[in-house]
């Protein structure tokens, strides 16, 4: 399956570490090798979408799109959190969130933020439910 990662892997669709190597805690990681870090599918459909359906919007009704939530989500998760890369404060969420819901990115999705983030969320366990 290509390169040995030492950092823990998390397939993109399923919600357990798959160890390759030696076993790191994400603060172990090199740097250099969290530039291509991923979110799970697991944690989008589950921790994220709960964040996404508290997040408050005001004057929004229905389904909320990437733009609704970026600064209350996505933004507010890693602003009290350093930088693995550049060491100062105010992280992207992949190094906000639990190591167990990270690991190497396997796919690219293409979005704009006028999506919704359910349309992303079910696209992506669709994909996954469909490539078991």
């Amino acid at each position: 399956m290509g390169s040995v990662y030492s950092a823990p892997f998390v397939d993109v669709c399923n919600e357990g570490i798959i160890q390759w190597g030696e076993k790191k805690t994400m603060s172990e990681v090199n740097p250099s090798d969290r530039l291509n870090l991923g979110v799970s599918v697991h944690h989008l459909s589950t921790v994220f979408a709960d964040r996404v359906k508290k997040a408050p919007v005001p004057g929004h009704h229905g389904p909320k799109k990437v733009y609704d939530i970026v600064e209350s989500v996505i933004c507010s998760t890693g602003k009290d959190t350093v930088c693995s890369r550049d060491g100062r404060k105010g992280s992207a969420y992949v190094d906000a969130i639990d190591a167990k819901d990270v690991g190497p990115a396997t796919h690219m999705l293409s979005y704009t933020w006028g999506y919704t983030v359910q349309s992303i969320i079910s696209s992506l366990s669709k994909f996954c439910e469909d490539n078991k």
